[in-house]
């Protein structure tokens, strides 16, 4: 479409935006308040979990990722995790689906652009992964690196939570390339900019202050769901 903002340049449009959306003035200071989601709650509850949701088609979502739906050969592709773990791991993607066990959630993604997504998602806990690979004492930050460049992180902490997935099926069917296939990050109380798409590498790391793609740009690095999603 003529005119049109490619995804990154559209993403950083809407975040300068949304920093002036709302000004406040309380005795003459400014202060800025931010928007979330359109009702300001999360949508689905605690955690994104939904119990009565309506389960949206895989298709919701529009691509709004850093250079479009990527095309993973999963006979070349492998995960690895790296970094400060005593056993690092490299799995090919049948290895990966075959580990166990296995969760299934249905689980809330909210994105910073105003929209949501119901799936019913199924993969492993990162928890489970980090735990397999030994994570050194020193350990403060969880990175993913992505086929596109991408990268974000989670503390370790939120890393080891038990509702934070690494999903290779939704709706009962593998992803889709516009889902991250072969693997996308589920982390319920994270904005969607945290949930990264066809990872490759997990980078358990000392480094608290690793910005990632948009992190680097203003965005939250916690990702907090209840709270402002730039700024902090």
């Amino acid at each position: 479409m003529p005119g049109a903002l490619p995804p990154q340049d559209r993403r950083s449009f809407l975040f300068t935006m949304l920093r002036g959306f709302v000004l406040v003035c309380i005795g003459g200071v400014g202060t800025l308040v931010a928007a979330c989601t359109p009702t300001g709650t999360r949508p689905g509850g605690q955690g994104g979990s939904t119990a009565t949701a309506t389960i949206d088609p895989v298709t919701v979502a529009p691509d709004n990722s850093i250079a479009g739906a990527q095309s993973v050969d999963t006979a070349k592709w492998t995960l690895s995790v790296t970094g400060l773990v005593s056993k690092p791991i490299k799995l090919t993607y049948e290895e990966f689906l075959a580990r166990t066990p296995k969760v299934t959630k249905t689980i809330t993604l909210s994105c910073v652009e105003g929209f949501t997504a119901t799936y019913v998602r199924e993969g492993i806990r990162l928890s489970d992964l980090l735990a397999a690979a030994e994570v050194h004492p020193g350990a403060r930050t969880v990175i993913f690196r992505c086929h596109d460049g991408y990268s974000s992180s989670l503390t370790l902490s939120d890393a080891q939570r038990g509702d934070v997935l690494l999903v290779h099926h939704e709706n009962g069917r593998r992803l889709i390339a516009l889902r991250g296939y072969p693997i996308e990050l589920s982390a319920p109380e994270k904005w969607g900019y945290k949930w990264a798409k066809w990872i490759e590498r997990i980078e358990v790391s000392a480094d608290t202050n690793f910005h990632g793609y948009w992190e680097s740009r203003g965005y939250s690095n916690s990702g907090d769901l209840d709270k402002p999603f730039f700024g902090l």
